[in-house]
């Protein structure tokens, strides 16, 4: 016989076989042994999945940036002043991770499920979980955000609810 054939008979009998199965299923059980009962239990302390999504985004690409410097300065084609660039870069990057962090820890301390931060050249972007996205929620983590100061530099805090 042709393999094509074979093949073809084999594949037609699965079909037939699962499609017998399902049709003999009794009506109203989506699984075999499973019951048809619906969940009941509701998460109600759980951080927004996009919002985490992003934040670990941002945590992968800094950490990226923090290895591409460290290759820099394991390496033997660049000079030390570059290398030295490279380790105040990784210095930099980790203080940015680190005080992402504790921003968006305390914005949710203010209150918020869940918040992401990233702080940038001349602004620091917010985006918090809110339920009434009100003005005076946008000014307590302006308030909370303005309290870090990172650096003496001033930057412009954008907030933005979800």
């Amino acid at each position: 016989m042709n393999k094509r054939v074979v093949t073809f008979l084999s594949l037609f009998s699965l079909v037939m076989v699962l499609s017998v199965y399902y049709v003999m299923l009794p009506s109203g059980v989506t699984s075999p042994g499973g019951s048809s009962s619906p969940v009941t239990n509701v998460i109600t302390n759980a951080d927004d999945p996009y919002i985490e999504g992003i934040i670990l985004e941002r945590k992968t690409s800094l950490q990226e940036d923090i290895e591409f410097q460290l290759d820099i300065m394991a390496s033997s084609e660049y000079s030390a002043t570059e290398k030295a660039l490279a380790a105040e870069r990784i210095e930099y990057l980790e203080n940015i991770i680190n005080v992402e962090e504790d921003m968006r820890t305390s914005v949710k301390e203010r209150g918020f499920v869940s918040a992401f931060v990233e702080i940038k050249d001349k602004s620091i972007d917010v985006l918090a979980l809110s339920e009434t996205k009100t003005k005076a929620e946008a000014m307590m983590i302006i308030d909370c955000i303005d309290s870090f100061f990172i650096d003496g530099m001033f930057r412009q805090v954008y907030v933005h609810f979800r």
